[in-house]
């Protein structure tokens, strides 16, 4: 590593365990970076020498103004190159390793120039989003990987971004039971308990935050009487411009009681997608 990255890289860890609002110590450095204790040591020598931290007689470092200047500089390089990759469809460990390494090496110039085009290609995806998205697939995938289709090969339904605020979804099974006599009440408890757990259901209001690509849905109607009330939140991702992909935060799901991380891609209903 050479010595301008690791001293950058020694202050942006400082900074980022200073976030904790606990005094960060030595072991902390040893313990996030994985390092020896004697490269520590010798690292923090060096930073007090050119005066970016302060070490106490407790053991606790602090940065100094020209540490903390460094070392927001690098934090901020890292936060956006890494975002800035996962939204070019880079999984997250990869964007977030690659940035480790980019944030170092990339000239002020270049940065500024990445930065001046995120600025001017931000989506607004509340304008976006507006519109009925058909669903093109419904997947999650476990801690360990494994992925399969929530609602079984073959599920279809929509999803519908309206321009007063609501939010509307509605998926169904491709093998539901069909029943006996086409009414509410009409069919047997088995056909209606396919029907039911056939269908995915809800509608309420939206809201978007547009800084951190998340729409909220705030559910007043839902098959599932637990949800009613309840905000879900969704991750947007725009694979392109009539390709949608939401994703949730890992939940408890499916029969096993894994936690499994949802992900449903919807195609711009006239799209190209």
């Amino acid at each position: 590593m050479k010595k301008h990255e690791s001293e950058e890289n020694y202050l942006e860890t400082i900074f980022m365990l200073s976030q904790k609002e606990e005094p960060v110590r030595s072991i902390d450095i040893v313990n996030e970076l994985d390092y020896t204790k004697p490269s520590v040591s010798v690292a923090m020598k060096n930073l007090r020498e050119n005066g970016h931290v302060t070490v106490d007689c407790r053991g606790h470092i602090s940065l100094t103004d020209s540490g903390r200047e460094i070392a927001r500089s690098m934090y901020d390089r890292h936060t956006l190159i890494s975002d800035w990759l996962i939204s070019l469809g880079v999984d997250g460990e990869t964007a977030v390793r690659d940035a480790c390494k980019m944030e170092h090496d990339i000239s002020e110039k270049s940065f500024a120039a990445i930065k001046k085009h995120i600025r001017e290609v931000k989506t607004v995806y509340g304008e976006w989003l507006k519109g009925t998205w058909k669903l093109d697939s419904f997947t999650a995938a476990d801690e360990e990987g494994s992925v399969a289709d929530v609602m079984g090969a073959g599920a279809s339904g929509f999803i519908c971004y309206s321009g007063d605020g609501w939010v509307s979804v509605q998926i169904i099974k491709a093998d539901r039971m069909r029943y006996d006599i086409p009414d509410v009440a009409g069919g047997t408890v088995e056909q209606t308990l396919s029907a039911a757990r056939g269908l995915f259901a809800y509608a309420g209001k939206y809201t978007v935050d547009e800084e951190n690509a998340i729409v909220y849905h705030h559910l007043e109607f839902s098959l599932i009487p637990n949800w009613i009330g309840s905000t879900q939140k969704r991750y947007i991702t725009k694979e392109s411009e009539d390709v949608l992909i939401l994703s949730a935060d890992p939940v408890r799901m499916g029969s096993d009681g894994k936690k499994r991380k949802s992900r449903l891609r919807w195609v711009k209903v006239g799209g190209n997608g």
